[in-house]
């Protein structure tokens, strides 16, 4: 069995983070690596070597500490299927849509991530956070209750890079689902003659 425990009454079976990630990290038991802690997007880990030992426990600290985060481009990042994180330092807003929760946390300079439980225009719990994100743990989605998305605020500089990176890889397979499609009506050519 090694690192694994289950759900009560033959619940799914799921890998187990055993050591915490720190502020500002999350743990993912399935990024195909033996190490299971990940900075949240926008972080790095506040020590190098420490994390190149793999010991977390200093967690993660902003990318761009100098560049301001109100007004300036901002946006965010969805980490999918997760834990919520421990809401001791956070606010429940009880009745906020998918879109107002966005705009609560855009509109305050100190908040760093949401998560709302709203589909679409219907309201529901919104939960922001203004310190640092604490127990943040990614699940493998098999079921569809299975996390919530967490929203995790980050400077233009980072938006735009993940941006570009997702045109890039939309790039890639659009060339690799081209190259299939012609080489594919080529061989019916060639086999039709």
């Amino acid at each position: 069995m090694g690192r694994q425990m289950g759900r009560v009454l033959f619940g799914p079976w799921r890998p187990l983070c055993i050591w915490p990630c720190g502020a500002n990290g999350y743990c993912n038991s399935n990024n195909g690596q033996d190490f299971e802690c990940t900075c949240l997007p926008g972080y790095k880990p506040r020590s190098a070597e420490e994390w190149n030992l793999r010991d977390a426990s200093g967690g993660c600290i902003k990318k761009c500490k100098e560049l301001s985060m109100c007004g300036n481009g901002e946006g965010f990042v969805n980490v999918a299927n997760t834990k919520i994180p421990d809401t001791s330092k956070a606010h429940v807003w009880m009745s906020l849509s998918v879109h107002e929760c966005k705009d609560e946390c855009l509109r305050n300079c100190s908040c760093l991530a949401y998560m709302s439980q709203a589909k679409g225009g219907a309201r529901a719990i919104c939960i922001t956070w203004y310190e640092n994100l604490i127990d943040v743990r990614r699940y493998m989605r098999r079921f569809p209750d299975e996390g919530i998305d967490l929203y995790v605020q980050v400077d233009a500089i980072e938006l735009a890079q993940r941006m570009q990176s997702k045109r890039l890889k939309q790039k890639k397979v659009a060339v690799v689902v081209t190259s299939v499609v012609l080489t594919s009506l080529l061989f019916i050519i060639l086999v039709g003659w």
